[in-house]
């Protein structure tokens, strides 16, 4: 195997850990981003940061409507792909991931 293939197989395996990881949040269902699912995982929050709240299930709402238009058989690359979504949104709503970690 050489450092191509190696390289390859190791940035998929990492694609592949994104897409068990956000199906095990419920962020994904049936290879594809799972709206209701996250909106569960913020529901504690609710209650909490009702600001906070709008402005995560806002951002939700943005990365579903561009995730319904990715056509993607692969569930590990789309998972890439959501998670990149992700990313963006936030960052384009000033939402710092890393409170939530």
């Amino acid at each position: 195997q050489n450092s191509g293939e190696a390289e390859t197989a190791s940035a998929m395996a990492v694609k592949c850990l994104q897409a068990c990881l956000l199906t095990n949040l419920g962020m994904m269902q049936d290879g594809r981003f799972s709206r209701d699912g996250t909106l569960v995982l913020l529901d504690e929050m609710r209650s909490n940061d009702l600001d906070l709240y709008t402005k995560l299930s806002a951002g939700v709402d943005e990365v579903n409507d561009e995730m319904q238009n990715i056509k993607q058989n692969n569930e590990c690359e789309y998972a890439q792909r959501l998670a990149h979504t992700i990313q963006r949104v936030a960052w384009e709503h000033n939402i710092h991931l890393e409170d939530f970690m």
